[in-house]
């Protein structure tokens, strides 16, 4: 213990103990920086370093400037210790990028971050996306923590923190012009000539298969949609730091972004009546995370056996239109018609907003909404207010409570929506329950996933023999879905190599939500095999229960009108930005003010 005090004592009476812990602070973040980058993008361009210098100094030097930066504060203060937290704070920030990346294929942004009431009983499961390697990042905050408590000698150096900041400053002002008015020209050059003009596209797949990267290195993942908005430039491009300053800026200086409605396109509102009287009642049941593929008579057979039944419709191949709101956009879109906003949740950021519903045309009678989770996640509370949903239920995470419960509440309500759990990623919940066997060497997440459904389906047949034997279910119109779809495209080629090689007839290359509805209007069996939209659901919805005069009838066709079907009067793109604005602008406030004093 004495020679290591004597050796303590020796290294705190240096000249250079400030430069050698700035030298550590700045390896530590710059470390971090590649290493993060190359968890999510998986490149890291060390063959650039001699076949692409210029491009690999763009892509090294944002990170090495930024850790500069931050570890030129080391010589403004006498205790140096306060610069283990910077450390500490971006190892979390890092591992909050990196667990929900892993969850969504998606990184975070400012609107995300005021999300974390969505975790509410889900916190263990993200204990299943730490991959090993993980514990990197802190190992090096522990061993700077070790370094910085034995070199740490309380002296103060603000020339030289002046001189080193001021350096890192023009060295990233100098790295910004590079970078965006010479390099960046030469990568838009590419950027069109791989995806057009427009650059909404989806790059096409290199030799490998796998989608092209700008900066010359492949990677396994398909999220070119959000890449170039400015928060994943700000990952990509720079650092995970970046990311990280920026974010904090936007979530300090976060405000409403409402556009004004001239810049809507009225003549796409076909409007109706806001008093219609409806034909029937309705149930709506939102399977977390459902996709077609897994619906077969060996792993979901009452599923299966339902999109067989009489007054069924069964479209295999309904299109996945949510975005960062996932399980709350899929619920927006099923009940009021509308789609996502481009940043962030609707739920977050218009949550008193007026809406459409399918639950306004049933105002007058009563209507309710049960949910497996408490109602701050995806601010239930105020969105249910907002559809006009009169009662919330919470009931336990158990899917044959949840149908046995709505099942049981049919007769007293005439509107009724419910969400399942039991499916949600990463399908611990309740596989475990489920009594299927499946083959050993299935890859893990392929397994969980199939034997959540499982689990789920079984609950299906409470539903099923109340269609078939209770006279209640007779006037209802069920509308089965799933509100999302969940396996991103290195996952889903891990799956179909899998059944290649196991010869699996799964089309788990098929990214589809499957839509079974059962309604005394439908009928027969009509099968559904064209591509569809979720924006689909709401006016088929319309039409079932008599209402297509209703003042707001979607952006999507009544999916049993074939003509329809193959005429759609707006493109997905145009609905996207006109829905966006609607949204924006709470345009049906303004124009149902309009109604009540015309």
């Amino acid at each position: 213990m004495n020679k290591f005090i004597q050796f303590r004592d020796k290294c705190r009476e240096s000249k250079y103990v400030s430069l050698i812990i700035f030298c550590f602070l700045a390896i530590n973040l710059f470390l971090q920086c590649v290493i993060s980058h190359c968890q999510i993008f998986n490149s890291i361009l060390i063959s650039s370093i001699i076949s692409q210098p210029v491009v690999a100094l763009s892509f090294y030097a944002p990170k090495l400037i930024i850790s500069l930066s931050l570890a030129s504060f080391v010589f403004l203060f006498k205790d140096k210790r306060w610069s283990v937290i910077i450390s500490i704070i971006v190892n979390v920030w890092i591992y909050a990028e990196l667990m929900y990346f892993r969850a969504n294929h998606l990184t975070l942004d400012s609107y995300t971050m005021i999300m974390v009431s969505n975790m509410e009983g889900f916190w263990s499961s993200l204990l299943l996306l730490i991959n090993p390697i993980d514990v990197i990042y802190f190992i090096l905050s522990l061993v700077f923590l070790a370094l910085t408590c034995i070199f740490n000698n309380n002296k103060f150096e603000w020339k030289t923190f002046l001189v080193v900041f001021v350096v890192c400053l023009m060295a990233n002002t100098i790295d910004c012009f590079v970078k965006w008015k010479k390099i960046d020209n030469e990568h838009s050059k590419m950027l069109i000539e791989l995806i057009g003009e427009s650059g909404d596209e989806i790059f096409p797949p290199g030799a490998n298969g796998q989608r092209v990267d700008l900066f010359l290195h492949p990677f396994s993942f398909d999220m070119v949609g959000q890449l170039y908005g400015t928060n994943d430039k700000y990952l990509y491009d720079y650092s995970i730091i970046h990311a990280l300053l920026y974010n904090l800026k936007e979530l300090i200086s976060m405000k409403s972004d409402k556009t004004e409605l001239d810049n809507i396109n009225l003549d796409l509102l076909n409007h109706g009546s806001i008093e219609v009287s409806h034909d029937g009642k309705l149930l709506i049941c939102l399977i977390e995370s459902l996709e077609n593929w897994v619906i077969t008579p060996d792993y979901t057979p009452n599923l299966f056996k339902l999109s067989k039944m009489s007054n069924i419709l069964y479209c295999n191949k309904i299109t996945s239109q949510a975005r960062r709101g996932t399980s709350a956009d899929g619920q927006m879109i099923a009940v009021t018609g509308m789609l996502p906003i481009r940043g962030g949740a609707v739920c977050f950021r218009y949550p008193h907003n007026r809406f459409p519903s399918v639950f306004e045309i049933y105002k007058k009678e009563p209507n309710c909404a049960f949910f497996p989770h408490n109602l701050t996640v995806w601010n239930q509370e105020e969105m249910s207010k907002a559809y006009m949903i009169d009662t919330n239920y919470v009931v336990p995470e158990y899917d044959n409570v949840l149908f046995r419960t709505v099942c049981d509440s049919a007769r007293y309500y005439s509107n009724m929506l419910f969400i399942t759990s039991s499916t949600h990623s990463p399908f611990t919940k309740q596989s475990d329950s489920s009594r299927l066997s499946v083959l050993d060497d299935m890859p893990k997440f392929m397994k969980a996933y199939i034997k959540s459904c499982n689990y789920m389906d079984e609950s299906v047949k409470i539903l099923i023999d109340h269609i078939e034997n209770d006279p209640v279910f007779s006037d209802y119109t069920i509308v089965i879905t799933g509100d999302h779809t969940i396996f991103q495209d290195e996952k889903r080629d891990e799956f179909v190599q899998y059944c290649k090689e196991k010869k699996l007839e799964l089309s788990v290359e098929e990214a589809y939500c499957p839509l079974i509805v059962y309604s005394p209007k439908i009928n027969g069996n009509i099968n559904i095999t064209d591509i569809a939209y979720q924006m689909d659901i709401y006016p088929t919805i319309l039409h079932l229960i008599g209402c297509e005069d209703y003042y707001w009838k979607g952006f999507g066709v009544n999916l049993l009108d074939s003509v329809a079907r193959k005429n759609r009067p707006i493109t997905e793109d145009e609905a996207f930005e006109l829905s966006d604005k609607i949204i924006r602008a709470d345009y049906f406030r303004t124009y149902l003010d309009s109604l009540h004093n015309y």
